[in-house]
């Protein structure tokens, strides 16, 4: 781990597979994840005036996670409807400007220029905001957290894959310890003195 990430010391047998970095809100919020074989390690830190304020720290056992639900984020229409409206009134200039006999270049290339503004607003709007979210739910209750798109895709499948490993582990040592428990024994006073007690 990093001088910047503070955790509770990992345990024995416990390794980091994977860690992932992302910051959002134009940098005010800085999100790390550190996937283990055992536990799920988000840190959260928000920054205000330039130094980073409070910390949020969350350790989740794998084994409590129940469901992973990923989304991929569309722009949202506080976003579109502005583009939009730019759209719609560059043809509407663009309309005017071709009926008027007067000032008719002026109000065709102003037409023109919004029309060209809100087409690449569209365009970067569609390529700046892939992101993806992963919600996380279990005993713990729900946390989600928000990276891009090939990132979240990343720690989808390796938080996916390590709580499947997780429960085939613990189901393999509830198998065996069963097992254990169940066996007959070839001798009989063994097996009446285990009865007895």
């Amino acid at each position: 781990m990093d001088v910047d990430t503070i955790f509770p010391a990992v345990s024995v047998g416990e390794q980091i597979l994977g860690k992932y970095q992302d910051s959002i809100f134009f940098g005010r919020l800085q999100m790390v994840v550190i996937i283990t074989n055992l536990r799920l390690l988000i840190q959260r830190k928000f920054t205000s005036c330039g130094f980073f304020s409070p910390s949020y720290h969350s350790s989740i056992n794998l084994r409590s996670i129940h469901r992973i639900d990923d989304t991929s984020s569309s722009p949202s229409w506080a976003l579109l409807f502005p583009l939009l409206t730019v759209f719609s009134s560059g043809v509407a200039v663009f309309l005017v400007g071709s009926m008027v006999d007067r000032l008719d270049i002026f109000f065709i290339v102003f037409g023109i220029i919004l029309i060209i503004l809100s087409i690449v607003g569209f365009v970067l709007l569609f390529i700046l905001n892939k992101c993806r979210y992963i919600q996380v739910q279990g005993t713990f209750g729900t946390t989600t957290l928000k990276f891009p798109e090939d990132t979240g895709r990343e720690i989808d499948g390796r938080l996916s894959e390590m709580i499947y490993q997780r429960k085939m582990q613990q189901t393999s040592s509830q198998r065996s310890t069963y097992g254990n428990q169940q066996q007959p024994s070839n001798n009989p006073t063994q097996a009446l003195y285990s009865n007895i007690q």
